[in-house]
């Protein structure tokens, strides 16, 4: 059992020794840039530059990148809704509804789909469970 010491700032300090044996590792000879980039969420090379500035980018020789395929998308344009204009005058006059599913965990009833309404002129919300 690993027990675990909280310091400041919610950071946890894990309590305990290491094993000492026989380990295999592969360790790479590669520049880890790659690797921080995908640890710091695809973070562009600018940024990366000041951080490697600063020293806190452990193994990394420089902060030149590939085209990363999260860019392209990233920089695709978006189109956007028209927005639509509907007046309500009273309830039920316009009623959203939606189906949700499959969730991953069932309810208390075992269902893994539900259905919402919701009136747009009072905001209720009636959710039906399904199986």
């Amino acid at each position: 059992m690993i027990k675990a010491q909280q310091t400041i700032g919610n950071i946890y300090r894990i309590l305990g020794s290491t094993v000492v044996s026989r380990v295999a590792y592969v360790e790479s000879n590669d520049d880890a840039t790659k690797l921080w980039h995908l640890r710091l969420g695809h973070l562009n090379e600018h940024k990366m530059t000041e951080l490697h500035k600063r020293g806190l980018l452990k193994g990394v020789q420089s902060c030149k990148l590939d085209l990363c395929d999260y860019y392209v998308l990233r920089k695709q344009t978006r189109v956007l809704f028209k927005v639509a204009e509907h007046t309500t005058k009273g309830i039920l006059d316009y009623v959203h509804i939606d189906v949700w599913g499959s969730t991953r965990d069932s309810s208390l009833g075992r269902s893994h789909y539900f259905v919402t309404f919701i009136d747009d002129f009072s905001l209720k919300v009636w959710v039906y469970f399904m199986k």
